[in-house]
């Protein structure tokens, strides 16, 4: 995976410096420049609290900048390459950020302070950004702040053009880190189907679904083993992906996970569900979502 640019989104808490210390530990790895961006939302709080008036004063935007700075060093002990501060939705300003570059760009957030009750009622911006992300989009868990190459790396697929795009790019950080790489494919048990008024039988469906999964992740196997080498292993799981992902990373304390984004808008990831969005709260590891090919 090659970077460019590492974009940190901060609100300046303390949980995100989680965030700011992934971002300058991977900084060396990608060999790319660290861009801290904040973004003042529009809301009734931040206008009452004048925090939206900075904007009209070069010398407060400039001031601003170097709390930034300092917020920055405080968490990594190092400067940030450039600040950028904004106003507006944050979901909408980080992709302008990130404009066309997309593919050489990643945005490194910590995961939301939020607490459930108030995740439920206004989301968090966190979810928004994973709802659909310009460029990959790294969730930071506090207990794994860096590339670690003695942890393994879990990748989920299912075997669509974004599931293996996942798979391809897990494969890069394991060659790059030498860490062990973990596939995973969940496939469970189908829903009863009826055909012409006539059930088709349980047993007869999991067993094409099973053939089709392992002759899928066989050959998939045998395109990553010449790169990955004896540092590769799979399994094909009858639990929900979410589940069969935590699983996995806990089995084998993974220090990351990456997944693709299922290329469905937001709406429709409500109504249908959606792997990346169920691994933000429930990955014990750092995560990383790539964007849809679509």
């Amino acid at each position: 995976m090659k970077i460019q640019d590492i974009y940190v989104a901060t609100d300046l808490s303390e949980v995100s410096a989680s965030a700011a210390r992934w971002a300058q530990n991977a900084k060396a790895s990608f060999g790319a420049k660290v861009t801290v961006a904040h973004v003042v939302e529009v809301s009734v709080s931040n206008w009452f609290s004048s925090a939206m008036d900075t904007f009209e004063d070069h010398q407060r935007v400039e001031k601003a900048k170097d709390n930034i700075r300092t917020w920055y060093k405080d968490a990594t002990g190092e400067l940030p390459d450039y600040v950028d501060i904004r106003m507006g939705s944050p979901a909408s300003q980080l992709t302008e950020i990130v404009g066309d570059e997309g593919k050489k760009s990643m945005i490194v957030m910590a995961r939301s302070g939020k607490g459930s009750v108030s995740k439920f009622f206004l989301g968090s911006t966190v979810s928004r950004v994973a709802a659909m992300p310009p460029c990959p989009l790294v969730v930071v868990h506090p207990e794994h702040e860096s590339l670690e190459a003695s942890k393994a790396i879990i990748v989920g697929t299912d075997f669509s053009p974004n599931g293996n795009a996942a798979v391809a790019a897990a494969a890069e950080f394991a060659k790059e880190l030498g860490s062990p790489l973990h596939i995973v494919h969940a496939n469970p048990t189908p829903p009863i189907l009826v055909f012409d008024g006539a059930d088709v039988p349980v047993e007869s469906m999991q067993a094409s679904a099973k053939l089709w999964s392992n002759a899928a992740m066989q050959d998939l196997m045998n395109k990553l083993s010449l790169s990955v080498g004896a540092n590769l292993s799979a399994e094909i799981s009858g639990d929900l992906p979410a589940v069969a992902l935590a699983e996995a990373v806990k089995s084998r304390s993974a220090g990351l996970m990456i997944v693709g984004h299922s290329g469905e808008s937001e709406l429709m990831q409500h109504v249908l569900g959606s792997t990346a969005q169920r691994c933000l709260t429930e990955m014990p590891c750092t995560l990383i979502i790539l964007p849809s090919n679509k």
